[in-house]
């Protein structure tokens, strides 16, 4: 535990944070993700909105460039409508890393 301890008369919502000790890290995280036939008419519709923008997207976290120049897009995507599997690929060549979990401790 910390030796730096809350005041007793601290404000009632700030007792109940609670502080990371460890986080879980991933470099090169990508995934998959099959969707149901009504999601993936919908996510069919708005990818193709949203690179047509110019946009990009962010997936649990992860930043995905629809279609830009590359040069800074950190992952890639497949989308295959008629198996309705959307998936992330990592670039290696340009890539960050991810916090996927932490462990906590009451503050």
């Amino acid at each position: 535990m910390s030796k730096y301890k809350l005041r007793s008369d601290a404000p009632k919502n700030i007792k109940t944070l609670t502080r990371a000790s460890q986080a879980i890290a991933v470099a090169g995280l990508g995934y998959e993700i099959t969707v149901g036939e009504s999601t993936a008419g919908v996510l069919d519709t708005k990818l193709e909105e949203t690179k047509n923008a110019g946009g990009s997207i962010s997936i649990f976290g992860v930043h995905i460039g629809l279609g830009g120049s590359g040069e800074d897009e950190t992952h890639t995507y497949d989308w295959d409508l008629d198996s309705r599997t959307f998936r992330v690929t990592p670039n290696f060549d340009n890539n960050v890393v991810t916090v996927v979990g932490a462990v906590a401790e009451k503050y």
